[in-house]
Order: C-alpha cells, then sequence, then structure tokens
C-alpha cells in the first residue's frame, strides 16, 4: 500500500501510533492546511490486522468495550478514512499491527497482555520493528525540505507511541521541519507536557483555531465511534473536554492546539 503514496507529493505528512491520535491531536491544524489547499498525508504506523491465533484476554476485553469483532483494525480504518475526509487528508495504513496484538517472535506470548504492559518499556522486538517501518517510509522517497513532519511526543508514555517517536527519529531525525505534537488526550495534563520539554531548547508553535476548524475537528473525532466511549460519556462531553482544552492551550482567548519544533 506504501508504494500508491510519494512523499514529495505532500506538504505535511503526520505519523500516528493508532487510527485517531492525530486527529485528536491536531485535526483543527490540519483543516487550517488543507483549506489553504495544502497536500497533508496521515500515516498511522499501528493499523494492521492482528496475526493468526487467539486474542490475549486485554485485547479481547477492549473488543468487548469497542463493540467490535475480531475485523476491528478493519473498522477502525474505516472509521479513519471517514475522518480524514472530513479534514482533507489522504490516509496511509502500514500493516503494524496495535500493540495488543503483537506477539513475541521466538515464543508466540503477546508482549503487552495488560494495560501495564501498553504503558510500560518497549518490548526487544519492537526496537527491530522500528527499523523495518523507516525501511517502508524510507521506499515512499524523500520528504521535500520545505515539507513539514509531525510525530507525538509519546507524553503518556503508551508503547505505541513511544515505537512512533523511535521511528520519527531514525527516519527524519534531521529534518529541518520537525515538530511533536501533544498526544490527546494525555495532553490534558499539563504536567506530562512540562516534564517532558524540560531541559529541552525546544520552540513551542501554536495554531490559533476559528470555530470552523473546531467544529470540522469535531465531527472528524465523532467517526471514530468505536473509541469514543473510551474516553467520554457521549460526543456532547467528548466535545466539552476538547473544547475546554483548546481554551487552556491558547491561555484563554479563544482556542489552539500546540505543537513544538525540535
Amino acid at each position: 500500500m506504501a508504494d500508491h503514496f510519494l512523499f514529495p507529493d505532500y506538504d505535511h505528512i503526520y505519523l500516528s501510533p493508532h487510527l485517531d491520535d492525530v486527529a485528536l491531536s491536531c485535526g483543527g491544524r490540519i483543516h487550517q492546511q488543507t483549506a489553504r489547499g495544502e497536500r497533508v498525508l496521515v500515516v498511522t504506523i499501528c493499523a494492521g490486522d492482528p496475526p493468526g491465533g487467539p486474542l490475549s484476554d486485554f485485547a479481547q476485553e477492549l473488543h468487548d468495550r469497542w463493540a467490535l469483532r475480531r475485523s476491528a483494525p478493519e473498522l477502525r480504518r474505516a472509521e479513519d478514512l471517514a475522518a480524514l475526509e472530513l479534514l482533507g487528508a489522504k490516509a496511509l495504513h502500514l500493516s503494524v499491527p496495535d500493540c495488543i496484538y503483537r506477539r513475541d517472535g521466538a515464543r508466540g506470548s503477546h508482549l503487552y497482555d495488560s494495560r501495564e504492559a501498553i504503558f510500560g518499556p518497549l518490548h526487544p522486538d519492537d526496537w527491530h520493528l522500528s527499523l523495518d517501518v523507516t525501511s517502508t517510509l524510507e521506499n515512499c522517497g524523500t520528504p521535500r525540505s520545505d515539507a513539514h513532519l509531525y510525530a507525538p511526543l509519546s507524553i503518556g508514555n503508551h508503547v505505541d507511541h513511544q515505537l512512533t517517536w523511535r521511528i520519527a527519529d531514525d527516519w527524519a531525525g534531521t529534518h529541518s521541519n520537525l515538530f511533536f505534537y501533544e498526544d490527546y488526550p494525555y495532553a490534558h495534563d499539563r504536567s506530562l507536557v512540562t516534564r517532558w520539554i524540560e531541559g529541552r531548547s525546544w520552540t513551542p508553535e501554536i495554531t490559533p483555531l476559528a470555530e470552523a476548524d473546531f467544529k470540522q475537528k469535531l465531527k472528524a473525532i465523532a467517526q471514530y465511534r468505536s473509541q469514543l466511549g473510551t474516553f467520554w460519556p457521549d460526543e456532547a462531553a467528548m466535545a466539552a473536554a476538547l473544547r475546554g482544552h483548546a481554551a487552556s492551550v491558547a491561555g484563554g482567548e479563544g482556542m489552539a492546539e500546540r505543537v513544538w519544533k525540535a
């Protein structure tokens, strides 16, 4: 699938750990970019199907919560396509399975079979996976020097966000326009952002959001129907939480999103 996308064709390339992270964190910014006629591509790293064999109890628990069958990744990919269409962006879905599906290459056991595991250290198997994904991205061509590349800060320490951070560093660590976005909803806890940025000479870039940008972001996020219940009881609560967060980033004057230039 990656062969159909050439990175030099895009003005902005976002790396997303999962099929919702970029819309949650940067949806308003993307809407502004595409409204200006700029070409945006969202590359989701962990968008692949599970390997064969039974799911772990933890993965099955999440499937039940999401009200999705075994074909959960397929249905989540469809949600992502609908969301990014509303934002005017293109989607590239890579074949890496979500961490809840990945297995040990030697023993076949599940690498991350609990909530504690998915917020712990990366398994050594994923260090090699990072190199494989980097090679896949390199096969899509070199982004233009004037393009903007984005990756998650990984402030919540989710292993798939950690993986995406490593991939970004391997693939685009020397690019002159590499930015890191504040992973929402983890970024709702400002102390996580503060601790991550502390000691780094990075520059914040704040994007004010017009009401139209924010509303389109909400419409896009609402497409991820399987995931909404993980964070909010309903769409009204989702909209209120996102509006409050956007106001906080803006310092109380309007709404905004923030990225950090490395």
